[in-house]
């Protein structure tokens, strides 16, 4: 039995599809049917710059969603049929199986999805304009909400300050990166700025746990934590492909998340 993948076969590549032999679960891994998968930024910085990669051919992909098809003997959280999210641990193993861009693929971090909500908590925010600080604070302002802390899963061409300006407009916030804060930027009084990245989920197994285990399936259900923007279609068939994304990123700012609460709350 084979599975289709996303192949990237050298640095700058296109993404080709083929055929590849369906992996198979060590003791403790999970292989999952891959139904959905995210377009994170690290995804085209690695096929464009070669970033993580020591070796090809590579399979891309770290943020996932599907259901078990297949558990390890030592494994005894999950089972056949379950629906699962989590982080593809690709980009630190270097093993083709574990990427996310296939049918299906090898898992060592997840947990069981049970709900799926339209947004009401978290707001993605695409920095594309000059207007963006002053277009948030007064859609936020305007619905009796105020933004508390954001994401910046770029932090590039000024996306930083922006993301730190909209939470000055409320008086505070904490404000989280991927890369560092521009030295030649201002930090707001009363933001908090920090630095991380995604890899923390492998390399953490406690963190790991915690953030998938305990909190996302609590947060979902109680409905504090809500995915948006809604879930859009952006390409399917067998033809060879670049992530469609990547051009646009030339033209666009940023994307950042915002975590936002009612004001009477």
């Amino acid at each position: 039995m084979s599975t289709q993948a996303g192949v990237l076969k050298q640095d700058r590549a296109n993404l080709t599809i083929e055929e590849r032999p369906n992996p198979k679960p060590g003791p403790s891994d999970v292989v999952v049917k891959n139904h959905s998968f995210a377009t994170n930024p690290v995804d085209w910085k690695m096929q464009e710059f070669g970033y993580f990669l020591e070796k090809y051919p590579a399979i891309l992909g770290n943020d996932v969603s599907g259901v078990v098809n297949a558990v390890g003997s030592d494994v005894k959280h999950f089972k056949k049929d379950d629906r699962v999210t989590g982080f593809a641990d690709g980009l630190l193993s270097k093993d083709p199986q574990n990427g996310a861009f296939q049918e299906y693929s090898v898992r060592t971090q997840f947990s069981p999805q049970r709900h799926s909500q339209k947004a009401r908590r978290s707001s993605d925010v695409r920095l594309y304009n000059s207007s963006i600080v002053k277009d948030v604070t007064q859609t936020l302002k305007a619905s009796n909400q105020q933004a508390v802390a954001a994401y910046d899963a770029i932090a590039e061409n000024g996306s930083a300050p922006k993301c730190a300006e909209i939470l000055e407009a409320f008086g505070w916030g904490k404000l989280c990166l991927t890369l560092s804060y521009p030295e030649d930027a201002r930090i707001p009084a009363g933001v908090e700025n920090s630095q991380t990245f995604a890899a923390r989920i492998c390399i953490g197994k406690e963190f790991g746990h915690r953030l998938f285990n305990e909190w996302l399936g609590k947060s979902l259900e109680d409905k504090t934590f809500v995915p948006s923007p809604a879930i859009e279609k952006l390409m399917a068939g067998s033809s060879p492909c670049r992530l469609e994304w990547k051009e646009a990123s030339h033209h666009a700012v940023s994307s950042c998340s915002a975590m936002v609460h009612d004001i009477d709350e």
